[in-house]
């Protein structure tokens, strides 16, 4: 992106070339690379709304993956970035070496583990939703037999099928046994609404005998260690509750280690990836976690510490779209839920 050169800061330094700007391409949905390389996520608008208003020359670098953020944040000391675009946790240590801009994202930590709920487990929403369409793809099926046989309209042929298929649980609609195909749907029809009814029943028995497994107070207390990611800021929040912080080196490695545990595997994320992870993983893995958030966790910018005067006019702006209502109006194209929207703050 082009635009007039950002000049003289207070330590009497030049932005005379592009500003070097890191991208940590695999925190989404923050910052990422699509598979044609172009960069994209919440910040990256949020980042090129700024550079536009401020018309600040730039290009992107795209960072390694596997280097954690301490890694980043030295480099970001050293001078190999001027800014880095990223979910960059605000804290003190930090603090000491970059400038970080005011907070665009503020996400609620939480401490999760496998649901133990054997109810739950078995009656996953995928197969839930099969089921659902299968039952009626039958009615359409035997709506189509019923309408040929009958010489009726095919509305009246799936209300009669429809009707039939709710409420009677022993006559079988279609009397002509004579086909071998009439004598398999017959059975079909049979079986698909006992299923349904089962799903029904097993439906009702979670709301009313297997409530919410949440991790209670007592349970918390009781945790010695807990999973975090390499080079986070988790280390120090899982210190900061008088636990072990268990290092693990990718999200792969502690999403096995859930699966494969009996919900006595502990792990400290914000809300947002714990979401991700109960949509992705469906039937083979659901998250339960504590009541109340544990922390609330800033995401800011990560600046080099000379520039102390383009942190000035990033911080401006950010106030300027925050009033405007522009990072709520990109938030809403990222997050689904409302909760996660309003966290898109200052």
């Amino acid at each position: 992106m082009n635009g007039n050169n950002f000049i003289n800061n207070s330590n009497n330094y030049s932005i005379s070339n592009k500003l070097k700007v890191g991208v940590i391409t695999n925190a989404y949905p923050f910052t990422f690379c699509r598979d044609d390389g172009k960069k994209k996520g919440l910040l990256i608008e949020i980042w090129e709304k700024i550079a536009r208003k401020n018309q600040l020359d730039f290009e992107y670098i795209c960072i390694d993956p596997k280097l954690t953020y301490d890694k980043i944040i030295e480099d970001i000391y050293e001078n190999k970035y001027d800014l880095v675009l990223g979910d960059f946790s605000v804290n003190y240590k930090r603090w000491q070496k970059i400038l970080f801009s005011r907070p665009y994202f503020v996400a609620r930590i939480d401490v999760s583990r496998k649901v133990n709920s054997g109810i739950t487990k078995i009656i996953s929403n995928k197969w839930i939703i099969l089921l659902i369409s299968l039952c009626f793809f039958l009615i359409i099926v035997y709506s189509i037999i019923y309408m040929k046989i009958n010489k009726s309209s095919f509305s009246n042929a799936f209300y009669n099928n429809f009707i039939n298929f709710f409420t009677n649980m022993k006559e079988v609609l279609i009397k002509d046994r004579s086909s071998a195909n009439i004598k398999f749907l017959n059975v079909f029809w049979s079986i698909m609404r006992y299923l349904f009814y089962a799903m029904i029943t097993a439906q009702i028995i979670r709301i009313l005998v297997d409530p919410e497994d949440f991790i209670t107070k007592k349970e918390f207390e009781s945790i010695k260690e807990i999973n975090v990611m390499e080079g986070t800021s988790f280390i120090d929040m899982v210190k900061s509750l008088g636990k072990t912080p268990i290092i693990n080196k990718s999200y792969e490695e502690i999403i096995n280690k859930l699966k494969n545990s009996n919900g006595n595997v502990y792990w400290l994320s914000d809300k947002y990836t714990q979401n991700r992870i109960n949509i992705k993983y469906d039937y083979e893995l659901k998250l339960t976690t504590t009541k109340n958030t544990i922390f609330l966790d800033e995401n800011a910018i990560a600046i080099n510490k000379k520039h102390s005067d383009l942190l000035h006019k990033i911080n401006n702006t950010l106030t300027e779209l925050q009033d405007d209502y522009s990072i709520n109006s990109i938030c809403s194209t990222y997050f689904n839920n409302l909760t996660d929207i309003l966290s898109c703050r200052l």
